[in-house]
C-alpha cells in the first residue's frame, strides 16, 4: 500500500512539476547568455571545436549537446529550453526518489514541488549549471543506491554523472569533492571497531591533511571576496571536513592499511566510471592535436575570469536571517522562548549592521527591504545547515543519507562563486530543500514534535517562489514571442521590432557567410545565421595579443560587407575606440535598430 501511494504520488508531483515548468519555458530571455548557447552549438554545428576553433565559456559538450538538438528540433533559441525541459521531466523522479528516502510520500512530494519551483521556473534558460545540479543529484541517487546493495556498478554510475557533469561545466569537480568525502564517512563507518578514541596512526594524519587541505583549498579560491565569501563557501566546506577529522579522533578503526584498501575500493569504481565520458569527450582533442587548447580553456582561463565576473553573497553578517528559519524547522532547541529570543536578537544585529542597505535609494523601500532580509536568509541557510549537520553526525554511525545531503549541498554551494546573483542560488536551491527536510524528519524522530511549524515555512518559501515568478515585475514585463525565424521565446516587446529590422538590415547588406558583431553579441550572430570571423564569443575573454588587429585582418581577409556594432551594457564594455573608428571608416554606410548600429559597405 505504501509503495502504491508512493508511486501515485510521483505521478502527481510529476505532472505538476513538468507542467509548471512547461508553463515558463519561454520565459526570462536574456539575449547574451541564450545567444552564447547557441552560437557555440552553431559552431559545433559546422564542424568547430570548442577551445580549438573558438573560446567556449564553458568545457565543450554542452555545445555538441545542443548541436545535436537543433539538429532534431530546429535551429531556434528554444531547441536549448526544450532540452532542459527534457532534462527537468528526468531529474524529478530522481530527486522524489532521495526525497522519499528521507520522508513519507506526502513530505516528498511537497519537497519536489518546493524544489522546481525554486529551481527552473525562475531561470529557463538552458545554462550549464542546470546539469551540474541534476547530474549531482543522480550522482548522489547513485551512492546511495550503492549503500543499499554495495553493488559496484552504482559507485560507475555515480562517475558516470561526475564526469558527463565536468565535460559539461567543470563545477562538475564540486560533485566529485562531495563523493570523496562521502567516500570517508562511509569508510569510518564500515572500519569503526568501537567509540573509545585511539592514537593516531598515519591513515588517520593522511585522512586529516586531505579534508584539512580541501577546506583550505576552498578559502583560498573564494579569499579574493573577503570575509562574506569566507562564510558563505569555506564556511560549509571547513563545517564538512571538520566532521570527518571529529569522526577520526572519537573512535577506534581497523588497522590504517585495511582501511587504505576500502577507501580505494569505493573510489576505483567511481573513478572508472567518471573516465568514461571524460576520455571519449577528449578523443577529438586528442587526435586533432588540440588537448593543450582545451586543458588550459577549462583549468586556467577560469581562474583569470574571477577577477571580471564577479558578484559578491551577502554580507558575512546576514547569514543570521537563517537563524529564526532554523527555529521554526525546529532544528535548534525546542522551539522555546529562549530559542525564538535568540532569533529576535539575530535579527536585530542584522538590522542594526545595515546589511540590508543597498547602494540604490531606489531599492531600500519596506518591501524590497523586506525582499533582501529573506533572499539573506535563502542564503544563509547554506551555512546553517550544513554546520547543524555537521554537528548532529559527529557521533553517529550510518546515516549515510543526511551525510552525503551535507557534502554535497556543502561543496554544491561553490557553483554560485563567483557571481552570486539570484540566478546562481537557484541552482543549490534544491539541494538546500533536501538538507532540510533531513534534518527537519531527523529531529522529530528523535524528539517527536509537531511539524506544523516547519510545515509552515515550507508553504511560506514556496508561496514566495511562486509569487517571485507570477507576480514579481522582473518577471512579469509586457512580452510578445521574439518573432524571427530563429526566435521563439518571450522577450519584452520593444526588442521584436528590433531584432526584426536587426535580421533585416544583415539579410539585406550582408553578402557572404560572414558578418562582425561586437561586443558580446554571439546572438546576432545566431539570429542573422552568418557565421563569427574570429574565435570569440565574449570579447571580455578574449586574451589573444592585439586582437583589434585580427578582427580586422579576418574581416578584410574573408570579405565580410557588414558589422554590427552592439551598443548595450555588456560584460566587455564598449567597442575598443581604435577598432570602431577602423569599422567607420571601411563601412561608411549606416542604419541603427534600437542599441545595435549596422554598417556596411
Amino acid at each position: 500500500m505504501q509503495e502504491r501511494r508512493s508511486g501515485w504520488m510521483l505521478g502527481v508531483v510529476w505532472l505538476i512539476a513538468v507542467a509548471y515548468v512547461f508553463h515558463h519555458i519561454r520565459d526570462n530571455f536574456y539575449d547574451v547568455d541564450e545567444g552564447m548557447l547557441a552560437h557555440i552549438a552553431d559552431r559545433v554545428m559546422h564542424g568547430q571545436l570548442p577551445q580549438r576553433d573558438f573560446i567556449d565559456p564553458y568545457t565543450g559538450a554542452l555545445g555538441m549537446l545542443y548541436a545535436v538538438a537543433f539538429r532534431v528540433v530546429g535551429e531556434t533559441f528554444m531547441a536549448t529550453r526544450w532540452v532542459l525541459l527534457a532534462a527537468t521531466a528526468c531529474w524529478v523522479p530522481v530527486f522524489y526518489a532521495l526525497a522519499r528516502r528521507i520522508a513519507r510520500p506526502l513530505a516528498a512530494g511537497l519537497a519536489v514541488i518546493l524544489a522546481i519551483a525554486w529551481s527552473v521556473p525562475q531561470h529557463p534558460r538552458g545554462m550549464p549549471s542546470w546539469y551540474a545540479l541534476f547530474l549531482a543529484t543522480a550522482g548522489a541517487a547513485a551512492l546511495l543506491r550503492y549503500t543499499d546493495t554495495k553493488r559496484r556498478r552504482w559507485l560507475v554510475a555515480a562517475g558516470v554523472a561526475a564526469g558527463t557533469s565536468c565535460i559539461i561545466k567543470i563545477v562538475g569537480l564540486y560533485f566529485i569533492a562531495a563523493a570523496w568525502l562521502f567516500f570517508i564517512y562511509q569508510e569510518q563507518d564500515s572500519d569503526r571497531i568501537s567509540d573509545a578514541p585511539a592514537a593516531a596512526n598515519w591513515y588517520t594524519i593522511l585522512i586529516g591533511l586531505g579534508v584539512i587541505g580541501y577546506a583550505v583549498a576552498v578559502a583560498w579560491l573564494v579569499r579574493s571576496q573577503g570575509v562574506r565569501a569566507l562564510v558563505h563557501y569555506a564556511l560549509p566546506n571547513a563545517a564538512a571536513a571538520a566532521l570527518l577529522v571529529a569522526r577520526e579522533r572519537s573512535a577506534t578503526y581497523a588497522p590504517p592499511t585495511r582501511r587504505l584498501v576500502a577507501l580505494v575500493d569505493l573510489m576505483g569504481p567511481f573513478a572508472a566510471g567518471l573516465a568514461f565520458p571524460v576520455l571519449a569527450f577528449l578523443v577529438p582533442y586528442i587526435a586533432s592535436g588540440s588537448l593543450h587548447a582545451l586543458l588550459v580553456a577549462v583549468f586556467v582561463e577560469p581562474m583569470r575570469r574571477f577577477s571580471v565576473i564577479a558578484y559578491p553573497p551577502p554580507p558575512a553578517l546576514s547569514v543570521l536571517m537563517a537563524v529564526p528559519v532554523v527555529v521554526a524547522l525546529g532544528l535548534v532547541g525546542r522551539q522555546s522562548a529562549r530559542a525564538w529570543t535568540v532569533s529576535v536578537v539575530a535579527v536585530a544585529l542584522v538590522a542594526a549592521s545595515g546589511a540590508y542597505i543597498g547602494a540604490d535609494p531606489n531599492f531600500n523601500t519596506p518591501p524590497h527591504i523586506l525582499a533582501t532580509m529573506l533572499r539573506q536568509a535563502c542564503y544563509g541557510l547554506i551555512p546553517v545547515l550544513v554546520i547543524i549537520a555537521a554537528v548532529m553526525l559527529r557521533r553517529r554511525r550510518g546515516q549515510p543519507t543526511l551525510a552525503l545531503f551535507t557534502f554535497v549541498l556543502a561543496s554544491g554551494t561553490l557553483i554560485q562563486f563567483p557571481t552570486a546573483l539570484d540566478q546562481y542560488f537557484l541552482y543549490v536551491a534544491p539541494l538546500v530543500v533536501l538538507v532540510a527536510l533531513a534534518l527537519v524528519v531527523d529531529r522529530t524522530t528523535q524528539q517527536p514534535r509537531p511539524r506544523g511549524i516547519a510545515a509552515g515555512v515550507a508553504a511560506l518559501f514556496l508561496v514566495w517562489a511562486v509569487g517571485r515568478t507570477e507576480f514579481s515585475p522582473v518577471y512579469h514585463r509586457r512580452t510578445a514571442r521574439l518573432n524571427v525565424p530563429r526566435g521563439g521565446p518571450l522577450v519584452e516587446w520593444f526588442m521584436v521590432p528590433m531584432y526584426q529590422k536587426l535580421v533585416a538590415l544583415v539579410d539585406a547588406h550582408a553578402r557572404g557567410r560572414y558578418i562582425y558583431a561586437g561586443p558580446d553579441s554571439p546572438h546576432v550572430y545566431f539570429l542573422t545565421g552568418k557565421q563569427n570571423p574570429t574565435p570569440t564569443i565574449y570579447e571580455v575573454f578574449d586574451d589573444r595579443p592585439d586582437p583589434t588587429d585580427s578582427v580586422l585582418r579576418q574581416i578584410d581577409t574573408l570579405g565580410v560587407t557588414a558589422v554590427v556594432i552592439n551598443r548595450h551594457r555588456n560584460v566587455s564594455g564598449p567597442m575598443d575606440q581604435r577598432l570602431e573608428a577602423a569599422l567607420t571608416a571601411r563601412f561608411a554606410n549606416v542604419d541603427s535598430a534600437g542599441a545595435y548600429l549596422v554598417r556596411w559597405r
